[in-house]
C-alpha cells in the first residue's frame, strides 16, 4: 500500500473514448444550416431529406397480413388496444371508444368482438358514394352481429353519423342484425367499472375460492354488502373479492341494476 500513490498527476495522457457533440447536450440544434435530427438507434427518428425528395411521398395502401391487428386503412391513428380474451387486439381512438370495447369483452364473453368494421359503401342524399367504418362489431353471423359506431353525443349530430347510420340501415339491411350509435347514454361509467372489473378478475379464477364463497352465500338470506362477506371469508380480502367478482361474472350472485361492483355493493344469489 505504500508504494501506491496518494495523488495522481494532473498531466497524465489520457484520451477520450468519445466525442460528444455540444448540440446533443442541449437538445435540437437550431442553426438554420443544421440537417434535421438523425438518429442512428431510434427507427422513428425523422431522416434526411431535401427539397426535392421532401413533398415527394405517396400514400401507400395497407396490405392484408395475419397480424393481430386489423389491417385497416386509419388504424394506424389510434389511442389504445385492448386484448378480448381470446388473443385479438381491438383498437380504439378514444376513452368512449374503450368503455365500448372493455364492455363488450365483459358482458359477451361468449360472442365475437372486431374493431374497425368496414369500410361500407353507401350513396347519401346527393347521390354521391360515400364509405363509412364501424368502431365494433359484436356478435357471429351476420343476424346476430350488432354494428357499432361511438360517438359522443354532442358531436352525433355535428359529425353526421345519424345520417350515416340511417343511410347504410337502408341501403345494406344484410350488412348486420343491427345497426346502433352508442354514446355516453349506451356507456355509462358505472358499467365501464364494472366491465373492466370482470374482465381484470377473469384472469385469477379459482374454483376452490368461488366455491368457498358459494358456501358463505348459502347461509345468507336476501343481499347483503360484499364487503361483509370479505371480511367474514377466510380466503383474505383479495382473494374473497376476486372469488366474488367471478361468480358475478358467471350469474351465480347478483347486483342491483346501476349500482358499482364494490365493497358496499349490496349483492344476492341469482333466482
Amino acid at each position: 500500500m505504500s508504494d501506491f500513490p496518494r495523488r495522481l498527476p494532473a498531466n497524465l495522457p489520457i484520451r477520450p473514448r468519445c466525442q460528444v457533440d455540444p448540440s446533443d447536450l442541449v437538445g435540437w440544434d437550431v442553426r438554420e444550416d443544421a440537417a434535421a435530427p438523425v438518429s442512428a438507434h431510434s427507427a422513428t427518428a425523422p431522416p434526411q431529406e431535401d427539397a426535392d425528395t421532401r413533398y415527394s411521398r405517396t400514400w401507400q395502401e395497407h396490405l392484408p397480413h395475419t397480424g393481430r391487428r386489423p389491417p385497416s386503412k386509419g388504424v394506424g391513428n389510434f389511442r389504445g388496444s385492448i386484448d378480448d380474451g381470446h388473443g385479438h387486439e381491438l383498437v380504439f381512438e378514444s376513452a368512449l371508444e374503450k368503455a365500448a370495447a372493455v364492455i363488450g369483452i365483459a358482458f359477451g364473453k361468449n360472442s365475437r368482438i372486431r374493431s374497425q368494421v368496414g369500410p361500407v359503401r353507401y350513396v347519401d342524399d346527393g347521390d354521391k358514394e360515400r364509405h363509412s367504418t364501424f368502431d365494433f362489431a359484436f356478435g357471429t353471423g351476420a343476424r346476430n352481429t350488432v354494428a357499432v359506431a361511438v360517438k359522443p353525443a354532442r358531436r352525433v349530430v355535428a359529425s353526421g353519423i345519424d345520417v350515416t347510420v340511417a343511410a347504410i340501415r337502408e341501403q345494406h339491411p344484410g350488412f348486420a342484425g343491427k345497426i346502433d350509435i352508442w354514446t355516453e347514454e349506451q356507456l355509462p361509467r358505472f358499467a365501464e367499472h364494472n366491465a373492466d372489473l370482470i374482465r381484470r378478475c377473469r384472469r385469477d379464477r379459482h374454483l376452490d375460492d368461488m366455491g368457498e364463497m358459494k358456501r358463505m352465500l348459502g347461509k345468507v338470506a336476501g343481499s347483503v354488502e360484499s364487503g361483509h362477506l370479505v371480511r367474514q371469508s377466510p380466503l383474505g380480502d383479495a382473494r374473497a373479492f376476486v372469488a366474488l367478482v367471478n361468480l358475478i361474472d358467471d350469474g351465480f350472485i347478483v347486483v342491483p341494476p346501476h349500482q358499482r361492483i364494490g365493497h358496499r355493493a349490496a349483492v344476492r344469489r341469482a333466482a
